[in-house]
């Protein structure tokens, strides 16, 4: 597989039918490949800011050890969000996408109420938790759009 390595910053899909598709996988690495070589996630917007999201999360895992729980939380709920993304788009029954992007969004609940009880006892930066809380907004926008556009969106 023909891959590159830059060090771009920022998260965009370009894509064609022949021409090879580039895909920023984190705020410093982008892989270029061909677009038949993408995993079907890789082509989801909702992926890139769920795995975007879940990575940001990460500020969390400093708690101190009786809150700790609380960034634990965080994380598998983080990433069961973006697991989720990426099994419902492997899936080749819209049924099944369907179901992965629902739990998804559960996840992505469950993450924003984490937060919210870890801002209310002090615990975290009010202005970081804004940003992770309308980071999910987003991700759930893409998640909600990805279940409403119906089969053929993702395969």
């Amino acid at each position: 597989m023909s891959s590159q390595v830059s060090n771009l910053g920022s998260q965009h899909l370009h894509g064609g039918s022949s021409a090879a598709s580039t895909i920023t996988i984190t705020p410093t690495t982008t892989i270029t490949s061909s677009p038949a070589r993408l995993f079907p996630h890789e082509r989801l917007e909702a992926w890139r800011q769920a795995r975007a999201f879940c990575l940001g999360c990460g500020a969390l895992r400093g708690l101190p050890k009786t809150a700790g729980h609380l960034g634990d939380q965080l994380e598998r709920a983080g990433l069961s969000v973006v697991l989720n993304i990426v099994e419902g788009a492997g899936r080749t029954s819209w049924k099944e996408k369907r179901h992965f992007f629902s739990i998804a969004l559960g996840s992505l609940a469950e993450s924003v109420a984490v937060l919210d009880l870890a801002s209310a006892r002090g615990l975290v930066d009010l202005s970081a938790t804004d940003r992770l809380v309308t980071d999910a907004r987003r991700v759930g926008a893409l998640l909600t759009g990805l279940m409403k556009a119906g089969p053929g969106v993702v395969g």
